[in-house]
């Protein structure tokens, strides 16, 4: 759909030409705009529907994840952390939860809505495989350091420490902080 940036993602290969490939999953309805482009630009690979296993694959084999999205993506947008885990880097529109998330080490940002930036952006990446083989490090990092269960648990087990901290050091007894909230 139109806020998912699809129409900056084509822009931006009209710009680059035929000498990056670029494979595009999924269905929706600007999928007669990415089947014209698939048609008149050798390099745009259009997969149409995968399954969410194949997808993963994909996104694993890849030199490295475009999330070309206009809008703002919930908390945590599952498929960059799923790009991490594999290793793959991201290169993302700087605002919401990737501003947070994308480091300079493990993925790019580029101006939200502009294909001319998204595509020096790309093209930067093509041409310098030693700092992209850097940057697939720093994904997996990134993942293991973050997102992997242990991590989770440890920042869990933190927070609930940090609240009985909180709880002990005002003195109130289970009865009286029941009352106070």
């Amino acid at each position: 759909s139109e806020e998912k940036g699809v129409q900056v993602l084509l822009s931006a290969w009209r710009r680059l030409g035929t000498a990056i490939p670029l494979k595009i999953a999924g269905d929706g309805p600007l999928a007669p705009a990415v089947q014209a482009a698939a048609a008149q630009n050798g390099a745009i690979q259009w997969l149409r529907a995968v399954p969410h296993e194949c997808v993963y694959d994909l996104i694993g084999a890849a030199a490295f994840l475009i999330m070309p999205s206009q809008c703002y993506e919930g908390a945590l947008p599952r498929v960059v952390i799923e790009a991490f885990a594999k290793g793959t880097p991201v290169v993302v529109p700087r605002h919401g939860a990737m501003a947070e998330i994308v480091d300079g080490r493990n993925g790019l940002y580029f101006t939200s809505g502009d294909a001319e930036d998204l595509a020096s952006r790309v093209q930067r990446l093509h041409l310098e495989p030693s700092p992209l083989q850097q940057m697939r490090v720093a994904a997996r990092r990134t993942f293991e350091r973050n997102f992997t269960a242990e991590a989770n648990h440890s920042a869990l087990m933190a927070v609930y420490a940090d609240a009985i901290a909180r709880y002990q050091g005002q003195g109130l007894s289970g009865l009286e902080a029941a009352s106070a909230t």
